[in-house]
């Protein structure tokens, strides 16, 4: 029984000497930091009660992804007490450890292990873009700033670098300094649109150029395309007119994918001038009929939006092609064709067939007096391939024939019913003229100018004479002057009155005026516009021009052109107009897109301040601007205008269907300044 008990105090003096070995072991270590990045120093110090013989060893343990990895930092025989440790956390000294660590000591049977720390490999970053759209080609400007998570700035230590990848082929890199980098990205222009994703990433190396520390960040950009280029097709290079062009129009942008959107479609012939023009769609087909009279050659189909063109060019054939018809004993021979007509003509006048030779210049027309015995005939005209005309028609004569009616003949001789006309002429303008006459000297009256007060002796037409300006009493006596005098006994030179403003006129005087209206149907720039209003004051000498918007309103009014026949001379200065602006559009870049068209009609109008202030009446200047909006750079008429200059104007009717607006294209203006000469030499012998 004292052999047990004795035996069991020394079993527990046993135990309680190892528990008290273990609780002691005999190693301390330091506190090491919380938190470490790849790359950083790792130093601890070590303590030992005493030096024994043996190894000290050292392990980094490391727990991630519930793996265990164990490296050992240290292994030798200890010099002293107190030992410091310190190893780099690089590839080289610790392969890839990383994660939950502790340090594990080892010296004899003595052990101890650290408090736990984290071994890190992450970046954060932080990135600033200005915005997240952009136009493919444009420059992206990337910034931002990348910290490691043991709190140090990236590019302090170790090198930092910043890679770029933008959609799957881009790669840009950059170096990273202090925590801060910067760099500008180049986009491909020829890109397609859509969204791409931007990725950035950040790292820094070690001295072997092991990557150590790494973040990544993502934004997605969106890219679009703009309009880049045209393309034009056609069906066919060659087109005889009559026929028809089939044209589509392209708009693709620098990737060459096909855009939606609105074109503007212009013809340009051969001879430079705009034939046709219209708003396309993108890709939509075009049915276009090329008429019987477009001119011969290359033609020019041009395409735009905004500053991008596009250009197609097609020829077109040329044609000898010809009408005629029969009226009151006259065959009309027109030439419809698109070149000069010259060839031989069958005409049949019941069972009697007549060749005839004949030459016709391209948009002119033939004129015929047939001739036969008085009856009623079938007249065909041939061109010896088509029929060109067929019908019945009343003839007088003694036997069938045919000769050419020379206009510049005798007009008196044959048609005696001129003299009589002429005669009457005379004596309405010498009425008209006694009566003018009786208004201008009908009473005095005192007109004060700037020069003081001027007696003017005027009727109802206003009209009085005058001595030069420069001759004016200094001293504001009474002396002739020149010029018109308004309801306010204003007076008002000639020449002077070149603006006109459309005002609310009260008490003016009713006119019938005739209007030309300018459509302007593009931006112009300073230069067109400066050059536009050059043209219309030089061709428009009597008119008076208006601005609104994009029209302008050149009037020709009874108060300033002194005559009530204004259409004649309203349609010449539109000839004019358009032959001047199509050849500011041939010599210079800066283009005049316009509409143009000559209507009359009943406006309210007085001169004020040198100026011509009118009133519309009815529709006059509404459907001025629409006869001007329907035009494609042609002059067109409204059915005013048509009615009262028919005799000297041959147009085409062109009213669209169901329109109320009548609206006529000129064909032809007759030229009646021979026959004028020839007038006023008949009235100078009688």
């Amino acid at each position: 029984m004292r052999n047990k008990l004795l035996l069991g105090c020394l079993f527990f003096l046993f135990m309680l000497g190892l528990v008290g070995g273990l609780v002691s072991a005999g190693i301390s270590i330091s506190q090491p930091k919380n938190i470490y990045s790849l790359g950083d120093d790792l130093e601890n110090t070590f303590e030992v009660d005493s030096l024994k013989e043996g190894y000290f060893d050292v392990d980094l343990v490391c727990t991630a992804a519930g793996e265990v990895g164990i490296e050992n930092i240290y292994h030798g025989v200890l010099g002293s007490e107190a030992i410091i440790i310190g190893r780099k956390l690089t590839p080289l000294y610790i392969g890839n450890l990383k994660g939950d660590c502790y340090l594990s000591a080892s010296y004899g049977v003595d052990a101890e292990t650290s408090q736990a720390f984290e071994i890190r490999d992450n970046i954060d970053i932080g990135l600033e873009l200005e915005e997240l759209s952009y136009v493919a080609g444009d420059i992206v400007s990337i910034s931002g700033r990348a910290i490691k998570d043991n709190g140090e700035l990236v590019g302090q230590g170790s090198g930092g670098v910043v890679e770029i990848r933008f959609g799957n082929d881009t790669k840009v890199t950059s170096p990273v300094k202090d925590g801060q980098f910067a760099i500008e990205l180049e986009t491909d222009e020829a890109m397609p649109a859509g969204t791409y994703p931007l990725t950035i990433v950040v790292y820094d190396e070690d001295l072997e150029g092991n990557r150590l520390n790494s973040g990544e960040a993502r934004a997605d950009l969106s890219i679009s395309q703009v309009a880049s280029w045209i393309e034009i097709a056609v069906d066919k290079q060659t087109v005889t007119p009559g026929d028809n062009l089939i044209v589509r129009a392209f708009l693709y942008d620098k990737a060459s994918s096909e855009l939606e959107g609105e074109l503007s479609l212009e013809i340009e012939d051969s001879q430079g001038n705009n034939v046709y023009g219209k708003l396309i769609e993108s890709g939509i087909e075009l049915t276009l009929v090329i008429p019987e009279n477009h001119a011969p050659g290359n033609s020019i189909i041009k395409v735009k939006k905004g500053e991008i063109s596009g250009e197609k060019v097609f020829s077109v054939s040329e044609l000898e092609k010809i009408n005629a018809k029969v009226e009151n004993g006259t065959l009309t021979i027109a030439n419809i064709g698109n070149v000069d007509y010259s060839g031989v003509v069958e005409i049949e006048i019941g069972d009697k067939t007549i060749l005839k030779e004949i030459s016709v210049m391209k948009d002119s027309v033939k004129e015929f007096e047939i001739s036969a015995p008085n009856g009623e005939y079938e007249v065909k005209v041939s061109d010896g391939s088509n029929l060109v005309y067929q019908g019945r028609s009343l003839l007088t004569g003694k036997a069938i024939g045919i000769e050419e009616i020379k206009r510049n003949s005798s007009i008196l001789i044959r048609y005696p019913f001129v003299w009589i006309f002429l005669i009457a002429l005379l004596v309405l303008v010498a009425l008209v003229m006694y009566k003018n006459n009786r208004k201008r000297h009908a009473y005095t009256f005192p007109v004060e100018t700037k020069k003081g007060n001027v007696e003017v002796k005027a009727g109802e037409a206003n009209a009085v004479s005058a001595k030069p300006e420069e001759d004016w009493d200094k001293k504001g006596s009474s002396v002739p002057v020149v010029g018109l005098v308004d309801k306010k006994h204003n007076v008002v030179r000639p020449g002077e009155i070149k603006r006109g403003e459309q005002v609310l006129v009260m008490h003016g005087k009713k006119n019938d005026a005739a209007l030309v209206t300018l459509k302007i149907k593009n931006k112009l720039s300073v230069f067109a516009e400066e050059a536009l209003i050059k043209i219309i004051d030089s061709v428009a000498e009597k008119g008076v021009l208006s601005q609104a918007g994009d029209y302008y309103l050149v009037v020709f009014s009874p108060l300033v052109t002194k005559t009530l026949k204004n259409e004649i001379t309203a349609v010449n200065a539109a000839q004019k107009i358009v032959e001047q602006v199509s050849e500011h559009n041939r010599k210079f870049k800066d283009k005049i897109e316009f509409g143009i068209g000559v209507n009359s009609g009943e406006i309210i109008n007085q001169v004020e301040d040198e100026t011509l202030k009118f009133t519309s009446i009815g529709k006059t200047i509404s459907d001025s601007k629409k006869i001007a909006d329907l035009s494609g750079g042609e002059v067109l008429l409204g059915a005013d205008t048509h009615d009262k200059t028919m005799s000297e104007v041959k147009v085409e009717n062109i009213t669209q269907e169901g329109s109320e607006l009548e609206v006529f294209k000129i064909k032809r203006v007759v030229d009646t300044e021979q026959n004028k000469k020839f007038l006023d030499d008949f009235m100078k012998r009688n």
